[in-house]
């Protein structure tokens, strides 16, 4: 009877140390949910670090919902870190479609709407930002090919004393 207890015991610290091993980066990193209006082709600029930008409503625990206005580019006081990003458009009726990762098969479909990441750390003294393309392969390879990468802008620039 002992050495069952001694087992089960033993099991059960086993269980909850898998456990905590696989749940906790759910809860230890942040996830950024990025709202962009249904239909949107082209750049989107998520700006961190950004002390005058207003706080993203949270959902859950530690997941951010980042709306991105129709111009593609958002500020947040959010610190730019190492967090799970999710992408969804959303309508009018705030109805959420995930978009495609670019690793996904379907993703080079001609015509399907996928995203494409990139991580951009500040520059000098600029803000970190996470810039995103969302479109079509045959959009993305043409933006590639023409070398049209969004700069930070002038307005950013300027708030953050940029000398160039």
């Amino acid at each position: 009877m002992r050495k069952l207890k001694f087992t089960a015991g033993l099991l059960l610290l086993l269980i909850m140390a898998l456990l905590l091993y696989f749940v906790w980066p759910f809860f230890s990193n942040p996830t950024y949910v990025i709202l962009i209006p249904k239909n949107y082709h082209g750049w989107v600029q998520v700006y961190m670090d950004i002390p005058y930008a207003k706080d993203p409503p949270k959902e859950f625990w530690n997941r951010y919902i980042i709306k991105v206005p129709p111009n593609g580019m958002v500020m947040t006081p959010l610190p730019a870190q190492v967090a799970n990003i999710e992408t969804h458009f959303v309508d009018e009726h705030g109805h959420r479609t995930e978009l495609l990762d670019a690793a996904d098969p379907r993703a080079k479909d001609p015509n399907a709407l996928y995203v494409q990441y990139f991580m951009t750390e500040g520059l000098d003294n600029l803000p970190s930002r996470d810039v995103l393309f969302i479109g079509t392969f045959k959009e993305y390879e043409k933006v590639k090919q023409e070398n049209r990468y969004p700069d930070y802008p002038a307005e950013i620039k300027k708030k953050f004393h940029y000398p160039y």
